[in-house]
């Protein structure tokens, strides 16, 4: 997406560029949450198929464990558009500071 997105961003006036971020701010909060509930509901049915046989596996550990990381992706998806944005505004900061800040900011075991 950031490929493809920063090109077009940047070729934009301001105020359009503001227009384009919002409208595919929205459309990635639209599609996420429905894949989101999708993959909720559909999260017996994928760990079935991913495990096969399931002797040795607690079927329902999995799918609790499955539907508390789901969200990761959407996070991940909305993170790619905000990473593209501040590419195009040539803010580099922000972005290559984040791993450096996120491992300063808890205690080492």
């Amino acid at each position: 997406m950031t490929n493809s997105f920063v090109p077009s961003y940047k070729a934009l006036k301001p105020e359009d560029a503001k227009a384009l971020a919002g409208s595919l701010l929205a459309w990635l909060v639209l599609v996420n949450s429905l894949l989101l509930l999708l993959a909720w509901w559909l999260a017996p049915s994928l760990v079935h198929l991913l495990v096969g046989d399931a002797n040795n596996i607690d079927i329902d550990l999995a799918i609790k464990l499955t539907r508390i990381t789901f969200p990761f992706l959407s996070a991940i998806s909305l993170a790619a558009l905000v990473m593209g944005i501040l590419q195009a505004e040539e803010r580099f900061f922000a972005p290559a500071w984040a791993p450096v800040s996120s491992l300063t900011s808890s205690p080492l075991p």
